[in-house]
């Protein structure tokens, strides 16, 4: 499934950070509203993906299983490449977020 969303760079930068203590804020994407991002999710919920028309960052998701769930990181690209996430022996449920480097 692919879906089109504006994000706004500064503030899903620092959202994911303090969620996953991964990426600096300072350190993220200048504030720019005008980024555009396509998220993406397999049929069968293992692995998520996000491709951005600008910029350097990773895709963010929840993975869930029986042991519980747990946050997980995809690799750091540039814009327009995809970064993709697998859930291992679980599922991704949730928002899938980009997280600029």
């Amino acid at each position: 499934m692919k879906t089109r969303a504006r994000v706004v760079a500064a503030l899903c930068a620092a959202a994911s950070a303090a969620a996953i203590g991964l990426a600096t804020p300072a350190a993220a994407q200048p504030d720019r509203a005008d980024i555009v991002c396509s998220t993406y999710r397999t049929s069968d919920g293992k692995n998520v993906g996000v491709s951005c028309d600008s910029g350097r960052y990773y895709v963010v998701g929840t993975a869930c299983s029986a042991g519980g769930c747990t946050t997980i990181g995809g690799n750091i690209v540039s814009a327009p490449n995809i970064s993709w996430a697998w859930a291992g022996s679980g599922y991704f449920g949730g928002d899938i977020k980009a997280v600029f480097v």
